[in-house]
């Protein structure tokens, strides 16, 4: 066949419910062989793969085009005569639009089609991504090698350079363990990877006789393209964009988390990069939370804060206190629970000793708001579970708890240990005693 395929994909009509048109014109090099220059240049309005609007301008006539009804949105605009090709992009946003960095704005989207060609090849035809500054590679001052003397030179012999990016989406498990780990650990914890793209541009290199002389891979431009990731089912969250660079001998790592570095529209994230390889769209989520309420001795709330999970909680500024008796007073001691990794809601009680008022020798004990139950408090930490006031001598950190049958003069108070060495003595006595008479019983049974 003779036939030239010259615009690929499928075909909407656009909805004509707006009032933005969207309009350039499109010519040839005046140095491009004749028979070349006699072709029509279709330009094509893409959303990613699908052609919206389309229009064909005649080498010989009228060389503008003219896109009406064009909705809020990122469009590619494709400019080719089905061999040579120029490619830019739009933004429409409430209306207005903003043009390609390196399109004449003067009536609009301008093309000049010519032997050195852009195009975005979307290798999944799920990805609709916009690119712009393709055309910033063939700038003599700026090309440093993605572009060579060669490959110019085949140009003016009559030939033609292509490059082309290329988009696809990239399963999990199309991704290397390596890469996967890098991110993680680069992103931390609270990143939720939602989609891998995978970005490479292809130069093509190609004889006036339209056969291929060769082909290589531009990981890395000297000029920075403009790139408009779709967030489709993603659209109106916060998304952000990482990369990850394969340089040969190690990964660079890159992220566009920053406002300053990245653009985010309603339904594009838009970055700006001069690398190409592994491409991750995440967001942040938000930390699981719990509630820390930390409590003096008598009960009182000191303090209540939110703690994400697996962070230490913070005690108060302020030294708990517990107000004293008519026979007792009390020293803070610490706190009742490990507080340095929080991983549920908690109340936390203020641990104290207390000591008998106007005895000779202070006996240490212990005082629990919450039960009474005397148990010795974890170790904690972080946190200063030390004596507050440096003039006391408790420092055991194995407080005991006595317990009381009765005392006289009143109720039983903790502190004093007399009846319990009562006790004990009552105790061995009678056990001697009963020991005695079973002794007894069984020798007279043997008589």
């Amino acid at each position: 066949s003779d036939e030239t395929r010259v615009v690929e994909g499928s075909f909407k009509t656009l909805s004509g419910n707006s009032t933005t048109t969207v309009y350039g014109s499109a010519t040839y090099d005046n140095n491009l062989a004749d028979d070349v220059k006699e072709k029509p240049i279709f330009v094509n309005l893409y959303n990613g793969s699908t052609v919206i609007a389309g229009d064909v301008v005649a080498s010989d006539g009228d060389h503008r085009y003219m896109f009406a009804g064009v909705s809020d949105g990122t469009y590619r605009i494709v400019a080719t005569n089905g061999i040579l090709s120029k490619e830019a992009s739009v933004t429409i946003e409430n209306g207005l639009i903003t043009y390609p960095e390196n399109y004449s704005m003067v009536g609009g989207v301008n093309f000049e089609l010519s032997g050195l060609s852009t195009s975005v090849i979307l290798d999944d035809s799920d990805v609709p991504i916009a690119v712009d500054g393709l055309e910033k590679i063939y700038d003599t001052s700026v090309f440093h090698e993605n572009v060579t003397q060669y490959d110019l030179q085949v140009v003016a012999d009559g030939g033609r350079i292509d490059i082309s990016l290329h988009a696809s989406y990239i399963k999990v498990n199309d991704v290397t363990e390596t890469e996967k780990g890098i991110l993680v650990d680069k992103l931390g914890s609270r990143a939720e990877i939602v989609r891998y793209i995978n970005l490479y541009i292809e130069k093509n290199v190609y004889r006036a006789d339209g056969t291929l002389d060769y082909s290589a891979n531009l990981p890395r431009l000297y000029e920075p393209l403009t790139i408009s990731f779709p967030l489709e089912e993603l659209a109106g969250q916060t998304i952000h964009v990482a990369s990850l660079h394969n340089s040969g001998s190690d990964y660079d790592f890159r992220n566009w988390a920053d406002a300053s570095e990245a653009r985010l529209t309603h339904d594009y994230v838009i970055i700006t990069t001069d690398r190409f390889s592994t491409y991750a769209l995440y967001r942040v989520t938000n930390p699981k939370t719990f509630t820390v309420v930390w409590k003096d001795g008598d009960g009182n709330v000191m303090k209540t804060e939110t703690v994400e999970e697996g962070r230490a909680a913070t005690p108060p500024e302020e030294t708990p206190t517990k107000k004293s008796t008519s026979d007792y007073r009390y020293t803070f001691e610490g706190w009742d629970q490990e507080y340095s990794c929080v991983t549920q809601d908690m109340v936390i009680l203020a641990w104290f000793y207390s000591h008998k008022i106007n005895e000779d020798i202070d006996q240490p004990t212990t005082d629990n708001p919450n039960n009474g139950s005397g148990n010795k408090p974890a170790d904690v930490k972080p946190g200063d579970n030390t004596n507050k006031n440096p003039s006391e001598n408790n420092t055991s950190k194995e407080p005991t708890k006595y317990t009381y049958i009765g005392s006289t003069g009143g109720s039983p108070k903790t502190g004093d240990a007399t009846p319990i060495a009562f006790l004990a003595c009552v105790f061995v006595l009678t056990g001697a005693g009963i020991v005695f008479m079973l002794k007894k019983r069984d020798k007279v049974s043997k008589n």
